[in-house]
């Protein structure tokens, strides 16, 4: 369905296939202590995005944690596609209705990715912490391919 949310490990794989992995190695356990909730087929993506740095988890008591089955938000999925595409601020930012609500660690990521036409205001607001359906995810990702085909060209 069109608007069921997104969970971050559904989200990861997508993005890593958008950007072009082919494959990723078989794994049987990640390095992070919520390992068990991770589906078998994308273990191998999340220990390949942790080694990039495209992810970093959540460090907890009982060690690393990532969450895999929690619905991402768009301040989540911000950082994971900037993680991999890079991009850096080099001119005036775009700014939001809704500035307040954007998690400080998600911040430049947000607006580099607006600039970039990656994400889009919605009347002026960017609602960070919405958890993102699958129909949004389609528009970020092809919005993304987008992009990547204007860098290549």
């Amino acid at each position: 369905l069109p608007q069921e949310a997104v969970s971050r490990e559904d989200f990861l794989v997508a993005l890593m296939k958008t950007m072009g992995a082919k494959s990723v190695p078989s794994v049987q356990k990640t390095r992070f202590a919520d390992d068990y909730e991770l589906d078998e087929n994308c273990k191998g993506y999340v220990e390949v995005a942790y080694s990039l740095g495209i992810i970093d988890g959540t460090f907890e008591s009982d060690g690393l944690h990532f969450y895999p089955k929690k619905s991402i938000t768009l301040a989540e999925a911000s950082i994971m596609i900037n993680n991999i595409i890079g991009a850096k601020a080099d001119n005036i930012l775009p700014t939001f209705k809704d500035d307040n609500e954007i998690p400080s660690w998600a911040s430049e990521d947000i607006s580099i990715l607006c600039d970039l036409g990656i994400l889009q205001k919605e009347n002026g607001k960017i609602n960070p912490n919405r958890f993102l359906t699958k129909e949004q995810v389609s528009q970020i990702l092809m919005s993304l391919l987008k992009y990547r085909g204007k860098l290549e060209e």
